[in-house]
Order: structure tokens, then sequence, then C-alpha cells
């Protein structure tokens, strides 16, 4: 199963001439969002252990038919997340990071702060009182 995969190229009989889940496609983009969907869907709702989990992304990589987002960051993400603490979101924005020159990566996340070039930022926020205070926590740009 593949949440949200966009399919180009794809054609969908009417009912009845084949199953309702054949679909004929000469290529599917598979984006890191939908990587990151389906890691959380396994991990949540099917409980699947870290080490299989892997073992599907490094299968649904080798697909064929998928043309995957930033390639060579989704092969590296699941390795490292492998070897480490932080969600496999947060290994996939680091490789991302590294692959653009960036040194580092601020993250809210302790877990994530276990990754190189991570540094962990501790978030206190004054209580908000109305709508006109919250939005000074996040100034628009």
């Amino acid at each position: 199963m593949l949440p949200r995969a966009s399919l180009s190229s794809a054609r969908i009989r009417p009912r009845g001439q084949e199953p309702a889940s054949t679909v004929r496609t000469s290529s599917c983009f598979l984006s890191l969002i939908v990587l990151c969907e389906t890691v959380w869907v396994l991990e949540s709702s099917y409980r699947y252990p870290k080490k299989r989990i892997v073992e599907a992304l490094n299968s649904l990589l080798m697909v064929e038919v998928f043309r995957v987002e930033e390639v060579d960051a989704a092969w590296c993400a699941p390795r490292a997340w492998a070897a480490g603490k932080a969600d496999f979101a947060d290994h996939l924005i680091a490789e991302l990071g590294r692959r653009a020159g960036r040194t580092a990566i601020v993250t809210f996340d302790r877990a994530a702060f276990s990754i190189p070039g991570f540094p962990y930022l501790a978030w206190r926020q004054a209580p908000c009182r109305d709508r006109a205070t919250s939005s000074r926590a996040f100034p628009s740009r």
C-alpha cells in the first residue's frame, strides 16, 4: 500500500472489465512525503518493527516504475534511520540538508538532536493572551 502516490499515464478500466485495484502505468511519482507517510502507517497502524520497514523501503525504492523525489536522499535515509534514534522523517530532513550544503538544521525534537548537525533548541513560549500576541511568536516575513 502506498498512500497518495501520483500516477502518470495511468489507465483504470471501467467496473467489470478488470479488478478495481488494477492500474496500468508507465511511471509513478513517489514523493518524500509519501515515503514518510508510508513509514508512519507501517509503524503506527501495523506496528511493524523498524528493521522490517527499512527492508520494505529498500524494496520500494528498487521498483523501476517509481520515479522517486530526491532519490539519493531517499536511499540514504533508511540506513541512517536503522542505526539512529530519531524518526525516519528527521533522518530524511538531515540527509536533504547535507545534500543542500547545510551544516546544521535546527530542531525542537529531542530525538532528532541525536543526529549530527541537528542542534536542539529548547522552546519556551510565554502563554498567549489573545490572537494578537500569538502572532508575535511566529513573525511573518
